[in-house]
């Protein structure tokens, strides 16, 4: 009869701790978010029908897809459902957000401890970890592989081989590199568990982490190009960039803040006043390990914190927490009380639309082919886009995926044309100075157009007509073509 009550309240509390992460999901939806970056040029791809070439310029030694297993599973989406380009960024924001979050629920024995965890690491860390969860881009696969990897790698450390932990590690990484294309970065992993002297277990994973690449990188067609593509772009992903703020946002330095410091230290404290703390135990803890790497490589890049420590973080409160549950908390109603508060928790603060964080991109203006007067400055078939920010790239491409016209600037720097990384170079060092646009003006055919997204008036960018066709961005072309004013456009020269 205990048994049957203890069964029943788990699965009750099984059933809490996935509802509130489903309906916080779903709340985020009603609120009309959508990503700003990658999410809607994967969805705008698919929809297109076309190759990255045929929609960006990109340097001759740049040749596959990153992302061509994601741009499968979406197509298959899009095929299967006949969903349009925002019902595909829909569907990889909630069902890439679902599925990191529920991932830690069948290996938690209390598993009503996650949301607590999750909770403290949004509260205490900075960046806040929720914001990335919902971006809808393939690297929360590897996330989830990361985090499924800290709740089950204990299995691994068996005599006997573990064929199916290994053989689920092996299927993740395989998805993992076919979707996201960075097999390399696991290497920190290895690097945790070698420093934790947990040498069976590293040794089974270099096995699985190098099969996986492999395999992932097969799917491609291509599996060496693929493999050495990727270590080339990271290479000049950072070479290429003299100054830290020409990197993108997440390749940039990490300023630490002391909070989630502070809140593994009191963890810890917790630990000693439950009297087991053991040093090291703690130094053996590969997972400890991780979290701790993650956020001092995040000093150099932000990445190594918010898609490896901060996962590493999580995993490791959720097992601390759930090894108390166990010893100290009845399964039965306590249990069930604190899946609610968690989960109600969870709740409130994933949907708390903080500084307008679900909600700044509805009153945003896009430059459309579909509007007639917008039409009028977008670029003509077979012109060129040529942009300083990647924020052009992105929205105008998820507007128009059937443009006749290609992008010099997209979503990674490092991909342009040698000629048109230095031009940009340029304008950035120079942070954003219209002289520093001549190069580009001078290259410009009638067909091409330069967006910059502006907030004041015309651009001083001698040699072009300019006009602003939606709110914040000014499109300028070559002077001698046919102009409509409207009471929505204004030009200058």
């Amino acid at each position: 009869m205990e048994e049957r009550e203890s069964s029943l309240v788990r699965a009750l509390v099984v059933v809490t701790v996935v509802c509130s992460i489903f309906l916080a999901s779903m709340k985020i939806y009603s609120y009309g978010f959508l990503p700003t970056d990658d999410a809607l040029r994967h969805a705008a791809k698919v929809v297109s029908g076309k190759s990255w070439n045929e929609v960006i310029l990109l340097r001759p030694d740049m040749t596959t897809d990153r992302h061509q297993g994601w741009h499968v599973i979406l197509t298959g989406v899009y095929r299967a459902t006949g969903c349009g380009k925002e019902g595909l960024v829909v569907f990889s924001v909630l069902f890439l957000a679902l599925l990191f979050f529920l991932a830690p629920v069948p290996w938690l024995s209390r598993p009503e401890v996650w949301p607590a965890a999750v909770v403290l690491v949004g509260i205490a860390a900075s960046p806040p970890i929720f914001g990335r969860l919902f971006l809808g881009r393939p690297f929360i696969l590897t996330m989830t592989v990361l985090l499924t990897l800290a709740f089950m790698w204990r299995r691994l450390k068996s005599d006997r081989l573990p064929l199916g932990p290994l053989v689920i590690l092996l299927l993740g990484i395989t998805l993992s590199t076919w979707t996201n294309g960075i097999p390399h970065l696991y290497i920190l992993v290895l690097l945790a568990f070698g420093l934790a002297r947990e040498w069976r277990v590293t040794a089974r994973l270099a096995v699985v982490f190098t099969l996986g690449a492999v395999l992932g990188a097969s799917l491609t067609g291509h599996p060496i190009r693929f493999i050495w593509e990727g270590l080339l772009l990271s290479y000049r992903a950072f070479s290429d960039a003299p100054l830290q703020r020409m990197l993108v946002m997440e390749f940039q330095s990490y300023a630490a803040e002391g909070s989630f410091v502070l809140a593994i230290f009191l963890v810890l404290l917790w630990r000693k006043v439950r009297g087991e703390w053991d040093a090291n135990q703690l130094l053996r803890d590969p997972i400890f390990i991780l979290m701790g790497l993650g956020w001092l490589l995040g000093f150099s890049v932000m990445r190594f914190w918010s898609d490896w420590g901060l996962v590493a973080a999580l995993a490791w409160l959720a097992q601390e927490f759930d090894h108390v549950a166990e010893r100290h908390l009845p399964a039965a109603t306590r249990g069930l009380i604190v899946a609610l508060v968690g989960g109600l928790s969870l709740y409130v603060i994933l949907t708390s639309d903080i500084g307008g964080r679900w909600t700044n991109g509805l009153a945003a203006q896009h430059l459309s082919q579909a509007d007639p007067v917008q039409r009028e400055w977008l670029p003509e078939p077979g012109g060129i886009v040529y942009s300083n920010v990647t924020l052009v790239f992105y929205d105008t491409f998820y507007t128009n995926p059937s443009g006749k016209w290609r992008y010099a600037m997209a979503f990674e720097p490092t991909l342009m044309p040698e000629e048109d990384l230095k031009i940009l170079r340029s304008i950035q060092w120079n942070n954003g100075a219209f002289a520093a646009f001549g190069p580009w003006v001078a290259k410009m055919k009638p067909a091409d157009r330069l967006v910059l997204v502006h907030g004041g008036g015309a651009p001083g960018i001698r040699g072009l007509e300019w006009a602003s066709p939606a709110r914040g961005y000014w499109v300028g072309r070559l002077p001698g073509s046919r102009h409509v004013p409207t009471t929505s456009s204004v030009l200058s020269k």
